[in-house]
C-alpha cells in the first residue's frame, strides 16, 4: 500500500512538471514541435551556411524562422499517396564566427525525406 502511494505521488509530480514545462514554453512563445524540428535540421542548416560562406559561420537556432512547410504528394490515376517528404523554407540569420558580425539573412529551402535532407535553394541578402 505504501509503495502504491509513492508511485502515484511520483507520477503526479512528473505530470505536474511536464505541464509546467509545456506551459512555460508556450508562454515564452516557443513551440516544442518546431524547436524539435529545427534541432533535427540544424546540422543541414550549418553545413549549407558553411558551404556558401568563405569564413566559418554560426547561427542562433532560436532565431531561425520556419516560413513554410509543404508536404509533397505523389499523385497517380487511382489515388494520392501520403508521403513523408516535405519542402521546408527557413529564414536564417548567420553571423561571422570570429567577429560576431551579422551576415544578413539567408532564405534556405530544404527537401526533407525520411532518409535524406537536400538543399533546394540558398538565397543570401546582405541586410535583414
Amino acid at each position: 500500500m505504501h509503495m502504491k502511494k509513492i508511485v502515484t505521488v511520483s507520477f503526479l509530480i512528473q505530470i505536474f512538471l511536464l505541464l509546467n514545462i509545456h506551459t512555460y514554453s508556450v508562454a515564452k512563445g516557443a513551440d516544442p514541435l518546431s524547436d524539435a524540428f529545427l534541432k533535427n535540421l540544424s546540422p543541414y542548416i550549418n553545413e549549407s551556411l558553411n558551404n556558401n560562406f568563405e569564413n566559418q559561420v554560426q547561427f542562433n537556432l532560436s532565431e531561425v524562422e520556419i516560413v513554410e512547410v509543404e508536404q509533397i504528394r505523389h499523385y497517380s490515376w487511382e489515388n494520392v499517396d501520403r508521403t513523408y517528404e516535405f519542402d521546408v523554407t527557413l529564414e536564417v540569420f548567420p553571423f561571422d564566427e570570429k567577429t560576431k558580425s551579422s551576415l544578413g539573412k539567408v532564405t534556405l529551402k530544404l527537401n526533407v525525406k525520411p532518409d535524406n535532407v537536400a538543399v533546394k535553394s540558398f538565397e543570401h541578402s546582405a541586410t535583414n
